[in-house]
């Protein structure tokens, strides 16, 4: 099948269904392209929480140093400045779409405070539903969606991208996609590793396509290492919600029943971002101070 648009979203989460969302607003046709069906990829299965600058005592620097601080200076400069001054503006965007955020006995916003952040600013969807408004405005909207078609490689003619193809996995139909512009929007590479926490879908299709088609891949190493259950093997892989067991009061032990964290943090203990957790537990595998499951 041959179909022709004038910008084509390769994608099924929130980066694809907000692209999408902008571009059509604009009076030309916009289609979406997913390799499961709408919505996929990891925002439908994430925590259901944002992190934006809601409060009095909470501002875009703020929040800028945060992300500079917890990156170790190695961020982006320039994408962690956008992510901090519209922080507060996709929130009302995400409001204005339906997304429902959960608020206290007295109806104010609950926000939560975030591991590793020095205010709190975690907005928290009802029922973990962070897709609900970008669902809700992608399907009042004028956008095409083909769903449970894998793209498999984008076309070029004279050094530009004008389309893409791939096929139909439920039925084996070939599909041919012309665009003006392409917007690529396939989420991460986590299946990739023995252990992952993303959904199956999350196999680096976007880095690959884009690769061949000659775009440069920059930042490949930052790929984040996280606490994850390896025993039992029902729930192997399965990345607990650190971030909010610590806030309830969860404590990480070792396999001799020792709070290891206070060998590594005795300030902060617990509450301290998921890659310093991630290392220190790390740290007591190497040591011989984990369980006999390996963990």
């Amino acid at each position: 099948m041959k179909i022709e648009t004038d910008v084509l979203v390769i994608g099924g989460g929130g980066a694809a269904a907000r692209a999408a969302i902008e571009a059509s607003k604009s009076p030309i046709k916009v289609a979406m392209v997913i390799k499961g069906r709408f919505p996929s990829g990891t925002t439908p299965i994430s925590m259901g929480f944002m992190a934006a600058v809601l409060r009095d005592d909470d501002n875009p620097e703020i929040f800028y140093q945060d992300i500079i601080n917890g990156g170790y200076l190695l961020n982006n400069k320039k994408l962690a400045r956008i992510l901090a001054n519209e922080s507060k503006n996709v929130y009302e965007d995400l409001i204005n779409f339906g997304t429902e955020f959960r608020t206290t006995k007295k109806g104010i916003l609950y926000i939560g405070h975030p591991t590793g952040t020095s205010k709190p600013r975690a907005a928290l969807t009802v029922n973990h539903k962070f897709m609900k408004g970008l669902v809700s405005k992608v399907r009042e909207s004028p956008i095409e969606i083909y769903d449970q078609i894998m793209i498999t490689d984008l076309l070029k003619i004279n050094n530009s991208i004008v389309g893409a193809v791939g096929f139909n996995y439920t039925t084996g139909e070939f599909f041919t996609f012309s665009a003006k512009a392409i917007i690529l929007a396939t989420g991460g590479l986590g299946q990739i590793f023995e252990l992952s926490s993303m959904p199956p879908g999350a196999t680096g299709d976007g880095y690959a396509m884009g690769l061949s088609a000659g775009a440069e891949l920059i930042d490949m190493e930052f790929t984040q290492a996280m606490v994850c259950v390896i025993y039992p093997d029902a729930i192997r892989g399965l990345a607990p919600p650190f971030d909010g067991f610590v806030k309830f009061g969860a404590k990480f032990y070792n396999g001799l029943n020792e709070r290891f964290m206070e060998r590594y943090e005795p300030e902060k203990m617990e509450n301290v971002t998921r890659d310093v957790a991630s290392i220190c537990v790390f740290k007591e595998i190497q040591a011989g101070r984990g369980t006999s499951h390996g963990g």
